[in-house]
């Protein structure tokens, strides 16, 4: 019969995972604080930095994974749903982050131990591709790569001069002053952007660093820029011209600001480009591939795609199988100007 110390040894080091819900929502904020400040002492609360995301009372908490040794948290990573409207077509992907492990605690492979978990439950719900930030040499081994393409533009404030004021009042606001119902019409003209609900929007936009701008001109034309950290747009949406004239009232302050856009020759496209200094084409972070069919009608909402003009009919077959997922053909053609699959 062991004893009580054998006993003691065998529970210190046995693993447990689990899933954070209310009751242990404290301990996992302060977990995450201790890992995250061993490399920026300065690091924010995560609860701080994404009210949207960590909340107590948050549907999302069950996303978060935990694995403990001991009774103590040791090691992290959650999985957050992403709406998304791509085109024509609306869907929902997974984003990972919070990957977290505890510094008494590393070097144990625990998050592998996580990561397995995490990829397993994306797997479940099948989404046409998954999203993660971090380090690509990281997490590569679990199929997330520099994928994705978009435009990087610096604008910079010498070059206002190439743009003339479009007749649109503008003025920064506060969050309280936001109109939410008419910010919702705006996002929802776009054709490519996230879908988020209004409750998680109201929650995305107490993140720290956040300036809000707003346009509009004698016939109601309206426009909505948010800034963060008096560096980047993380989102513009609405007449084009207005966002244009919010440009010139934030780069009369600021000397250049940073954008990520689509790859699309829309007219917000055509203002960043006559402001900008520098761009570059660049990836949109790491994308892992979960279902090949579903990314591959997703290349229809592509506007490049009609622009493949004069070509006759012509496709490819691709096939996409591996020793745990079934096999996956389809034919991808041109024709005319329509891409159609057959599976």
């Amino acid at each position: 019969m062991p004893d009580a110390e054998h006993i003691h040894m065998k529970e210190k080091y046995t693993m447990k995972i689990e899933y954070c819900d209310m009751s242990n929502f404290e301990e996992l904020m302060d977990f995450l604080q201790e890992c995250f400040k061993t490399t920026n002492p300065a690091h924010l609360r995560f609860e701080e930095l994404y009210p949207d995301i960590y909340r107590k009372d948050s549907e999302l908490l069950p996303g978060i994974v935990i694995v403990r040794e001991g009774g103590r948290i040791a090691s992290s990573a959650g999985i957050f749903p992403i709406p998304l409207q791509v085109g024509n077509r609306s869907i929902v992907i997974q984003g990972v982050g919070g990957v977290a492990t505890h510094p008494d605690f590393r070097g144990k492979s625990l998050m592998t131990k996580v990561m397995d978990e995490i990829k397993l439950m994306i797997e479940k719900q099948n989404p046409p591709f998954s999203w993660l930030g971090g380090m690509r040499y990281r997490y590569s081994r679990w199929g997330w790569e520099r994928a994705g393409s978009c435009i990087n533009f610096r604008l910079w404030s010498k070059n206002t001069a190439v743009l003339e004021h479009c007749g649109f009042k503008t003025r920064e606001i506060s969050y309280a002053e936001i109109p939410w119902q008419e910010i919702i019409t705006l996002r929802k003209a776009l054709s490519f952007r996230g879908n988020a609900s209004l409750e998680s929007l109201k929650h995305r936009y107490m993140r720290p660093s956040l300036r809000f701008f707003t346009a509009e001109n004698e016939y109601k034309d309206k426009a909505f820029i948010v800034l963060s950290h008096n560096a980047e747009i993380v989102e513009y949406c609405g007449a084009p011209k207005g966002i244009s004239d919010i440009l010139l009232l934030i780069l009369k302050d600021l000397s250049y600001l940073n954008v990520s856009v689509p790859m699309i020759n829309d007219s917000c496209y055509r203002i960043f480009s006559a402001l900008a200094e520098y761009w570059e084409i660049s990836h949109c972070n790491n994308l892992a591939v979960h279902n090949f069919r579903e990314c591959l009608l997703l290349a229809e909402e592509n506007p490049a795609v009609h622009e493949l003009k004069g070509l006759g009919d012509c496709g490819i077959n691709l096939i996409l199988c591996d020793n745990k997922n079934p096999e996956q053909r389809i034919f991808l053609g041109i024709e005319k100007v329509l891409l159609h699959f057959k599976t």
